[in-house]
């Protein structure tokens, strides 16, 4: 997982010497106001710079999150950055909702159910699967390896910002922030931001 403003020559020269076959952009949203008020660090020309350099060096599968019912988010923009995300081939979208996301909450506005009921719509309108609940692919080897052996409760272990890792009946979830999990690789007391029961398969 990548955050668009650290999507560069030199971060993409030493993950395609790693050989790397996937990457997740954790987009969240291409409306500017959208991104101030989930206080995000980069702006809509990170994104795009970052998905230039990704078609640039040949990383064909990408995926993106968008989170879905921000106060104040127009169906209309929504629906919009979906077209543009799936007109530039991104393979696999994932869309979270704004209040387990960013609240940590169960039950969404009504907003936020009828932008995700919307959203789902649009992606199966341009060919994308819903594989998991949230989670669209293009074709079937672009679908996300680890939510679906997360969701057998297979352990696994992720790399990463946001990465979620699931074992010994536990699903432990990565800090979103870059400055945090790079100054802290040693305390998962300050990297690991959730610890919870693995989901039931």
């Amino acid at each position: 997982m990548a955050t668009p403003q650290t999507v560069g020559t030199a971060s993409l020269t030493g993950w395609t010497q790693g050989a790397i076959n996937r990457v997740e952009l954790l987009v969240d949203s291409l409306e500017p106001e959208e991104l101030d008020r989930l206080e995000r660090p980069f702006n809509v020309n990170d994104i795009q710079n970052a998905l230039l350099f990704l078609d640039k060096f040949h990383i064909g599968n990408v995926g993106v999150r968008l989170i879905v019912g921000t106060p104040g988010q127009q169906t209309p923009a929504l629906l919009r950055g979906l077209r543009s995300l799936a007109g530039v081939g991104v393979s696999h979208f994932t869309l979270a909702p704004y209040s387990h996301a960013c609240l940590g909450r169960t039950e969404g506005t009504a907003l936020e159910e009828e932008n995700v009921a919307a959203a789902r719509g649009r992606l199966r309108e341009y060919g994308y699967l819903e594989y998991l609940p949230g989670l669209f692919a293009h074709e079937e080897r672009f679908r996300d390896t680890f939510a679906v052996l997360q969701a057998r409760q297979c352990p696994e272990i992720g790399l990463g910002i946001d990465a979620r890792s699931c074992f010994g009946g536990l699903s432990y979830v990565n800090t979103d922030d870059y400055t945090t999990y790079v100054s802290f690789p040693d305390d998962p007391s300050k990297t690991v931001v959730a610890v919870e029961s693995c989901p039931a398969g």
